[in-house]
């Protein structure tokens, strides 16, 4: 009677034992697998920052600008909030400006001093993501005027020199001089093309590529391939003497060239 009870008591165990094994797999099965590439919303805000743009324009007949911290007397300097939906309140010297977005021009009395850009901004935080966002901040920037007569010859703007570059396409750097060359003649058609800038060695190989110039702010200067016309893709960004940008547009049956790098010499 004994060994009947036994041999029942297995059976009893063994069948729970693969009912609840039934059960575990199946509630795994069922289970969907983590999205890893769900993102937090969280990671597409940011605290409100009164972070800004200043930006000089080549010109007033163009739209072309580059970002800045120091522009030419009697250029136009675009001032843009990064933040596109808050309360702005600027501070110019005693001017106090509202707006997201501004032009202001500053006339040769001003050259040489360094003027200060203070930009205060409020909007209701998000709080789900930053709890300790007050809604407030506010940051200050400089701007100093500079003769435009001295932008080829100010030592903390001269251009001629020696670039260590890299291509974007490319895993070796080169060095690329940068001659100005007030009378050029072209090789290829034996043309006096007047005063140019010639990238010699761009493509390491001792290449040479003269361009004429198409327009420039104090960080920037824009090229055109002779006799291509206005608003031709190329130019040299000049950010600091560690971050330098330079692109070169097709022509000619040449490639073209985006580079970056830094001025050696």
């Amino acid at each position: 009677m004994c060994v009947i009870k036994q041999i029942k008591m297995k059976k009893i165990i063994l069948f729970t034992v693969l009912a609840v094994c039934v059960v575990i797999s199946a509630c795994h099965k069922d289970q969907p697998e983590m999205n890893t590439d769900v993102q937090n919303p969280c990671d597409l805000t940011h605290e409100v920052s009164a972070e800004f743009t200043m930006e000089e324009y080549m010109s007033i007949f163009t739209d072309k600008l580059s970002e800045t911290d120091s522009m030419y007397s009697g250029a136009n300097l675009l001032f843009t909030a990064m933040d596109s939906t808050a309360n702005y309140t600027w501070y110019i010297g005693t001017e106090v400006l509202t707006e997201r977005s501004f032009v202001r021009n500053f006339d040769a009395s001003l050259i040489g001093q360094t003027l200060s850009i203070h930009l205060v901004v409020k909007k209701n935080p998000n709080l789900i993501c930053h709890p300790n966002d007050d809604g407030y901040d506010s940051i200050t920037k400089y701007i100093t005027v500079v003769d435009p007569g001295n932008q080829y010859v100010d030592t903390n703007y001269r251009i001629e020199g020696v670039y260590r570059m890299k291509d974007i396409n490319s895993n070796d750097s080169v060095d690329i001089i940068l001659d100005m060359n007030n009378s050029y003649v072209y090789p290829p058609t034996n043309v006096n093309w007047g005063q140019v800038f010639v990238f010699k060695n761009v493509n390491g190989l001792g290449l040479e590529l003269p361009f004429e110039e198409e327009g420039n702010t104090y960080r920037q200067i824009w090229f055109e391939p002779n006799g291509l016309g206005f608003n031709y893709d190329c130019y040299l960004k000049l950010k600091k003497p560690s971050n330098i940008e330079i692109k070169l547009g097709a022509h000619d049956g040449y490639p073209s060239y985006h580079l970056f790098g830094r001025k050696i010499n």
